[in-house]
């Protein structure tokens, strides 16, 4: 049996066969019920967001930002826009397959992150 995902006319055809032999297809179907099959095969990808090294580096230094603040810390600097326009810019070299810009990008990140854990 072929791959949901990649039927096809002669998959669906396989499919209105498979369900026409089994053994409570065979008892209910009859020929006139035969001319026409109508078989609904749709598959819609789901918009998931993938958490990637950028995303996480940005979350994790918000939270340690919010975290410091919470515990009455001062600190010098949030890099709040800073980490706002390196994610973007890792969102974009990631996209454009420029992948040694992304990794200077990340490495930023950390930087950022490991300063402000410190």
């Amino acid at each position: 049996m072929p791959d949901a995902h990649h039927l096809g006319c002669a998959g669906s055809d396989d499919l209105a066969h498979e369900a026409v032999n089994t053994p409570e297809g065979r008892e209910a179907t009859l020929t006139i019920e035969l001319a026409r099959v109508t078989v609904d095969t749709t598959v819609q990808a789901n918009a998931i967001a993938h958490p990637t090294d950028s995303r996480l580096l940005e979350v994790a230094r918000a939270k340690i930002a919010r975290l410091a603040q919470r515990a009455g810390l001062k600190l010098k600097m949030t890099h709040e826009r800073e980490g706002r326009t390196l994610r973007r810019r890792a969102g974009g070299y990631a996209h454009a397959k420029q992948f040694k810009r992304l990794r200077q990008v990340v490495r930023s990140q950390r930087t950022i992150l490991h300063k402000q854990g410190a």
